[in-house]
């Protein structure tokens, strides 16, 4: 402040502001400028704390979980950046895409038509019961009791535990499959593998479940890889992808080779142990509609060699899949379909809903009006990318996207 008031006709100082405010406003933005500045000291310091608090996370037992058949796991701490966040954290929300479960997906349960296949329970299904028991003793107690204020505090009597009514896990399956109920679903793989029963209808039951795992086996983006021991397994680059591919391996419905537009399906109607039963059956893949989480569906278009027909296979989420099936409220699953889904979705699992239409060759193949045609024409409109079109694998592209319109 002295030196501003004996510097007043200096060309380069504010003249309009008098030297004892000049010397307020300095005194204060000098704390502002160096507030920002640390000594090296203290940055040391604070990487030496967090450092010893990752070591306590990394040996906390509250944090350590048993896995079956699999390496226990205690907390792995892999950045000490977040330390003071996750002190603020309460509650953990997943939308079960992988987050917690390191994109390893297990196929439990499936609804065909109208039987239900799998009977095993997960942790969130036994707490689910646990909830609705207490609940029910709870008001069968105030029905009892009323609003007497003298009556004995109502204490939960917790019958049912995770050791009752309770079909152990069945883990050792095959990889991806944890599947209790694989003996029914067979059965009804090889009453459609009997000579007698070559005629059977698409609606019949039987036939639904082989049209069920042929879809698993055919729609999607794996690669069967034979290893030096000859033995088969799954890649693929979406988790969804291999889990079903697996489950419909296991079943008896085998992807066995993939050579677009090529597809190769072995069908094992006495199980994979028994090659003598086993046959071949021969696909042309036609098109495929790769999944994106705008579309939130997959669909691939395959010709069946030994009858010529089209299969016109489908599987995504059931918000989307429902709004697309022709007249679904009239259709005579549709009620066990939507009773299944919101059980599984109540035990924690995630849900996919398969469709498929057989269509015939003309479909396709009809020079005018054949759906063959209308995609040639879709692949050479969209060959030149648009800015709306940008994003479309991430579904992040524009409501005016050709290929999601289409």
């Amino acid at each position: 402040g002295d030196w501003s008031a004996s510097n007043q006709n200096a060309w380069y100082l504010y003249a309009d502001i008098s030297p004892s405010l000049d010397a307020f406003y300095k005194f204060f933005t000098w704390f502002i400028i160096f507030a920002q500045f640390i000594p090296i000291s203290l940055l040391v310091s604070m990487e030496v704390v967090k450092f010893i608090q990752a070591q306590f996370m990394q040996w906390d037992i509250n944090m350590y979980t048993r896995l079956r058949g699999k390496t226990d796991k205690f907390c792995t701490v892999q950045n000490s950046n977040l330390n003071e966040e996750l002190g603020q954290i309460d509650y953990v929300f997943s939308d079960k895409t992988g987050t917690l479960t390191d994109n390893s997906l297990d196929f439990r349960k499936c609804v065909i038509g109208n039987e239900n296949y799998g009977r095993g329970e997960t942790e969130i299904g036994r707490a689910a019961k646990r909830r609705e028991e207490e609940l029910r003793q709870q008001i069968e107690y105030e029905e009892q009791n009323g609003q007497d204020g003298d009556a004995v505090p109502f204490r939960i009597q917790r019958a049912y535990t995770s050791d009752i009514g309770v079909v152990l896990e069945r883990n050792n399956n095959a990889p991806h499959v944890n599947f209790d109920e694989e003996r029914k679903l067979r059965k009804q793989l090889k009453l459609t593998c009997i000579e007698k029963n070559t005629n059977l209808s698409p609606q019949d039951h039987a036939m639904m479940v082989r049209r069920f795992l042929t879809v698993l086996a055919i729609n999607n983006s794996c690669y069967p890889v034979f290893g030096e021991t000859g033995e088969l397994s799954i890649r693929a680059a979406s988790p969804d992808d291999e889990c079903l591919t697996c489950f419909a391996q296991y079943m008896g419905v085998q992807l066995t080779q993939r050579n677009p537009p090529s597809l190769t399906v072995d069908i094992y109607p006495d199980g994979l142990d028994n090659e003598n039963t086993k046959f071949q059956e021969n696909w042309e893949q036609l098109c495929e509609l790769e999944f994106t989480s705008k579309r939130k569906r997959m669909t691939v278009i395959a010709r069946n060699l030994q009858t010529g027909k089209i299969h016109f296979t489908m599987k995504g989420a059931d918000s989307e899949m429902i709004r697309l099936i022709d007249n679904y409220k009239s259709n005579k699953h549709s009620n066990y379909v939507e009773k299944y889904l919101e059980e599984y979705s109540e035990q924690g699992l995630r849900t996919l809903v398969i469709a498929e239409a057989i269509l015939d060759a003309d479909w396709w193949d009809n020079k005018k009006i054949g759906w063959a045609k209308k995609y040639t024409k879709f692949q050479e409109d969209t060959l030149i990318m648009e800015d709306t079109d940008k994003g479309h694998i991430k579904g992040s592209c524009s409501e005016q996207c050709r290929k999601c319109a289409w």
